[in-house]
């Protein structure tokens, strides 16, 4: 079942990216520098929000952009390059978070509509009160998922891809993809049980 309402266009590309990529496959440097910078934030954007750390985030939208130049001749410039680049920058973070544990940060809440809907005052000092607990606690469940639950979560999450593009991501079925996430947030529900009871009295 598709859940593209709503969503922003299927990796939009920009207009001269092909060019772009057909110039820098036949080595002009100036053609793979427009493309760094037209993917750099979003590659940026992608690392950090699973690895919660600019420094690290840096260096692995770096590696990234070292990878997509060492496979310039594989590349099909048919095709938008942003699936292809957020699949390395999700491996490189994934590895990473295996190897150290680390935390992620919501910026906000953005994760926090996914999992309940709060009909209370937002601005009510009470409220406001259990909200914090509720985000503090929600960075440490999130922090206790398995990556590869963690990659599903955020990607459907906070950068708000469809299945399909999540599946294309990361190189999963539909149903797998499905599953991880509500493995996820079934993870996540249990883990927020008493703060979910006192955001909703």
């Amino acid at each position: 079942m598709s859940d593209k309402k709503d969503q922003p266009p299927s990796w939009a590309r920009h207009p001269k990216e092909c060019q772009w990529v057909q110039l820098a496959q036949r080595g002009d440097q100036s053609a793979f520098e427009q493309l760094v910078k037209l993917h750099q934030q979003a590659a940026y954007r992608w690392a950090y929000r699973m690895v919660h750390s600019h420094d690290v985030a840096d260096d692995i939208a770096q590696e990234a952009f070292i990878r997509l130049h060492r496979a310039l001749e594989r590349i099909d410039a048919a095709r938008p390059l942003s699936p292809w680049l957020c699949r390395v920058v999700i491996n490189l973070s994934t590895n990473y978070l295996r190897r150290k544990k680390t935390t992620i940060s919501i910026e906000e809440n953005p994760g926090i509509e996914a999992i309940i809907s709060p009909d209370r005052d937002a601005q009510h000092p009470v409220h406001q009160h259990y909200r914090r607990e509720f985000v503090a606690k929600l960075e440490r469940s999130i922090e206790k998922l398995p990556p590869k639950f963690k990659e599903v979560f955020i990607l459907r999450v906070q950068d708000n891809r469809s299945y399909e593009e999540i599946a294309e991501v990361l190189g999963l079925t539909m149903g797998t993809v499905m599953s991880r996430l509500s493995r996820a947030r079934n993870r996540l529900r249990e883990d927020l049980t008493e703060e979910l009871k006192k955001m909703r009295e």
